[in-house]
């Protein structure tokens, strides 16, 4: 015996629509039950996704066939402009959401930057400031040593630092 028959027609749909998510809730346990494995939950979204939408456009194409009593065609037409128009007012929703955020995320910024900066600029000046004071001390000599001194350590540290943060990104490839 056929599970649909003897329901009305709005129970029908209502009953089409249930079964439908019955199959999304039991892709979503499989998901959990495969014990969140980054390639395979990649996959089974990548996968999801698509059959959600799928899912939706057929419980629609329903719902227009069986309560509102549209032929096929009429169906699929009235399913392709009501997601049209939610697809409109989704993007319309989230243009809004998303000035309200940006707006947040500015002003975060603005006052990290007054924060931090100020206090970069203030720490550079008096580092500078030092620096300075202390290379005047120095005679001729001594600040060509410095500055061979601080070469001849510089190049082979450059070297090693290349080496190794080079050797860290080839182990991510």
């Amino acid at each position: 015996m056929n599970w649909q028959s003897g329901l009305p027609d709005g129970r029908r749909a209502l009953m089409i629509i249930l079964k439908h998510s019955a199959g999304i809730l039991g892709l979503i346990a499989v998901g959990v039950a495969l014990g969140m494995n980054y390639e395979i939950v990649w996959e089974l979204l990548a996968e999801f996704v698509p059959l959600v939408f799928e899912a939706i456009e057929n419980s629609l194409d329903t719902f227009f066939e069986v309560v509102v009593r549209l032929n096929p065609a009429f169906a699929q037409m009235a399913t392709a402009y009501f997601g049209f128009v939610i697809a409109i007012i989704l993007l319309y929703f989230l243009g809004r959401k998303s000035i309200g955020w940006w707006h947040r995320i500015d002003a975060a910024y603005t006052a990290w930057k007054q924060t931090y900066f100020g206090a970069w600029n203030d720490w550079s000046l008096v580092q500078k400031t030092r620096f300075l004071a202390w290379w005047d001390t120095l005679d001729w000599g001594n600040k060509v040593m410095t500055v061979l001194v601080g070469v001849l350590l510089g190049i082979p540290l450059a070297l090693v630092l290349s080496i190794a943060l080079g050797s860290l990104v080839a182990s991510f490839l």
